[in-house]
């Protein structure tokens, strides 16, 4: 039995995780905004325990979108390029890898089809994931700052190269 070479693969899962970054960055800005909007909300009251970013987060990803739409006027394209977002998200998590798209690892055609595909869905995921970002720095925008300007220390950090630093592998 011939074995598979890993290096004919790598196209795939380079794409793949791209596609699972944004897809993971839409899903984290949802939840995100939605906890600024519970926060403006109860200025002076409580703030409502949101958890953010656990695997056990009591809400889906539709489910935060569905929160947001209730407290949040998006535009009709907002709102489309959203839903899309979450679909193809939704999608790429819990139902790419089905006997369609494992097969098509086997053949070079059906690898290039496969960059394809998660290059588009990471796309979907990109597009969706910037408008609830420019959102998100609406409300950052009270406060004096801005997505940008909270990220500039970890892109001021940044080192190139391919290996994680030693501490971060333990």
């Amino acid at each position: 039995m011939a074995e598979i070479a890993y290096a004919d693969t790598i196209p795939v899962y380079v794409e793949l995780g791209a596609a699972v970054f944004e897809a993971q960055h839409l899903e984290a800005g949802l939840s995100l905004l939605l906890k600024m909007m519970d926060e403006k909300s109860n200025r002076g009251r409580e703030a409502v325990a949101a958890p953010l970013d656990t695997p056990d987060a009591p809400q889906t990803i539709g489910q935060l979108f569905r929160e947001v739409r209730l407290r949040k006027y998006l535009t009709d394209a907002e709102r489309t390029s959203i839903q899309a977002g979450v679909k193809e998200r939704n999608f790429l998590i819990h139902g790419y890898w089905d006997e369609k798209h494992t097969l098509a690892l086997t053949k070079p055609a059906g690898r290039a089809w496969l960059v394809k595909d998660l290059d588009r869905i990471r796309e979907v995921c990109r597009r969706a994931g910037r408008i609830v970002d420019s959102i998100i720095d609406r409300y950052l925008k009270e406060s004096g700052t801005s997505l940008h300007e909270l990220s500039r220390p970890l892109w001021e950090s940044w080192e190139p190269g391919i290996e994680p630093p030693p501490d971060v592998l333990h």
